[in-house]
């Protein structure tokens, strides 16, 4: 299955967490089908941070190494409940009839409504015109 680290990280952020509380979060729920490397969940979670979609705070345990933890904002909740219903749209068959897509086409509409979703956040930040 193709799932990026972004729409992972989006939909495994029902409550807060840590890098490493994620990656458990996404293998538990997807029964070991998606795997997220820690190398990606730390760079992707500092972009989302400056996008604005999720909210980073370090706390410390005892006397163990600080850990950063991350919840979604209000826009993170809306991008995460966005990029839900892209998902559902594409795995739902239309009008009652079996879908006929591939896996491999059905990855192409993910990551072509993932390209809109970026493209959107660009423009909302005053960025390029469509």
């Amino acid at each position: 299955m193709v799932v990026t680290t972004r729409t992972a990280i989006l939909q495994a952020l029902s409550r807060p967490a840590s890098g490493r509380e994620i990656i458990a979060l996404v293998a538990g729920r997807s029964h070991s089908r998606v795997r997220l490397h820690y190398g990606a969940v730390h760079p992707t979670l500092r972009t989302l941070e400056r996008e604005g979609l999720v909210r980073g705070w370090t706390q410390r345990h005892g006397r163990g190494r600080p850990r950063r933890n991350y919840e979604l904002t209000i826009a993170g909740v809306a991008e995460a409940a966005r990029i839900r219903e892209s998902l559902e749209a594409l795995i739902a068959p239309a009008s009652g009839a079996s879908s006929s897509r591939t896996p491999a086409e059905m990855a192409k509409a993910i990551r072509g409504c993932e390209e809109i979703s970026q493209l959107a956040r660009v423009v909302q930040k005053g960025g390029a015109r469509l």
